[in-house]
């Protein structure tokens, strides 16, 4: 069954999926948009608001292939190419000479910041939308995007559900490191105190 087929759009899963294919593309768009105005890949793009926003741990040649599903050498090309243009550099790991991270510098920040509205037609189009039924949609999207890490499809996923600090009661959810029940809609997709359960 393809989600592209028109005559498809019958079923509700499937216009359910054709629908976030349509958000997907609209979020391309403005990607290669915002990318064209700062002379950037897409790839170039992600790597500077990742590495802006998250622990230098995760900064990494490594993680970031795992984080975006592409090959190092890919992650490695698009980093080289960040350097040159001077809007990141590397940080040596004084424990291994050959490994590092890599952070924004100032130039690479302000570029950042300029690029700070990238989405925000999309927010703006959950301003019609109520509140429950807002609750409701990110309930479903969690639920999605859970089982597509567990299907493999998504590689990380530093969402609450997949932390050891994550308890599931029968009253709801629970953070132990916040001592804290959880409602749905404080489930993160991305929580900065994330402990992969596995490990």
């Amino acid at each position: 069954m393809s989600i592209f087929n028109p005559e498809k759009h019958t079923q509700r899963d499937v216009k359910i999926v054709a629908a976030l294919e349509r958000i997907s593309h609209a979020f391309k768009v403005m990607q290669l948009s915002m990318g064209k105005e700062h002379s950037l890949s897409p790839i170039q793009m992600q790597i500077l608001m990742f590495i802006h926003f998250h622990h230098e741990q995760l900064c990494t040649v490594s993680y970031l292939a795992q984080e975006f599903d592409i090959t190092k050498a890919t992650i490695s090309d698009a980093v080289r190419v960040l350097i040159k243009k001077g809007l990141v550099e590397k940080t040596v790991d004084d424990k291994d000479s050959r490994s590092y991270s890599i952070k924004p510098t100032l130039t690479g920040k302000n570029e950042i910041k300029e690029m700070k509205d990238f989405g925000l037609p999309v927010l703006q189009a959950l301003e019609n939308i109520s509140d429950s039924e807002k609750n409701d949609f990110l309930h479903s999207l969690l639920q999605v995007i859970r089982y597509l890490n567990k299907s493999g499809v998504i590689t990380i996923q530093r969402s609450c559900y997949n932390c050891k600090f994550y308890e599931k009661l029968q009253t709801g959810h629970h953070c132990n490191l916040l001592k804290s029940d959880l409602a749905n809609t404080e489930i993160r997709i991305d929580c900065p105190e994330f402990i992969d359960a596995g490990k």
